[in-house]
């Protein structure tokens, strides 16, 4: 049954997932949220948009991978 679990990726859409882990970035720093990605190596992160200062110093986009 494990195995099953493994190969069971989560769909939305056209796209397709290994991990059903979302990390949410509300009240943490950009620092924080930095690490969090990198450690749990999460494919969907969720963000407010008001932490998206676009043309600003700290943007949390500039920490989210592209891919």
């Amino acid at each position: 049954m494990q195995e099953n679990l493994k190969n069971d990726k989560l769909k939305i859409g056209k796209y397709e997932f290994d991990s059903r882990f979302i990390l949410g970035s509300g009240k943490y720093s950009l620092e924080l949220i930095k690490s969090a990605i990198e450690e749990a190596k999460t494919q969907i992160i969720t963000l407010a948009l008001r932490r998206a200062n676009t043309g600003e110093i700290a943007n949390i986009l500039d920490y989210i991978p592209k891919n």
